[in-house]
């Protein structure tokens, strides 16, 4: 099994979580981890997910819990892998809400769906 490689660098003036290898179950509570760095300095969450072998349920709910506030994450250079998990949430009706970034690189804009009540 392969953990993540995650990193967080800074560009254009801002921080970027970035993904490598396996985005999992065993992953995420590193994923909060950083999650809980960037709310507590008001940092937008961007994740760069090029390098990202895999990805599961579990570890696209922790990249959403990046989201803080606003409800969004932007998800620059999506690799295969979590392109494909997007697909498959998509066809069986239960992924989320993303849109196309506009900017110089590929990217999804990840949103929290709403809550059904």
């Amino acid at each position: 099994m392969a953990v993540a490689g995650l990193q967080v660098r800074w560009a254009q003036g801002r921080p970027v979580v970035v993904l490598a290898s396996d985005v999992d179950l065993a992953c995420a509570p590193q994923i909060a981890s950083v999650g809980l760095f960037l709310r507590r300095w008001n940092h937008p969450a961007c994740v760069d997910a090029a390098g990202v072998g895999f990805m599961d349920v579990a570890g696209l709910r922790a990249v959403l819990g990046l989201a803080g506030a606003s409800g969004t994450v932007e998800v620059r250079r999506p690799s295969w892998a979590v392109l494909h998990l997007l697909q498959v949430l998509d066809a069986a009706g239960v992924g989320v809400q993303l849109s196309r970034a506009l900017g110089p690189h590929p990217a999804v804009v990840l949103h929290e769906p709403p809550v059904q009540g």
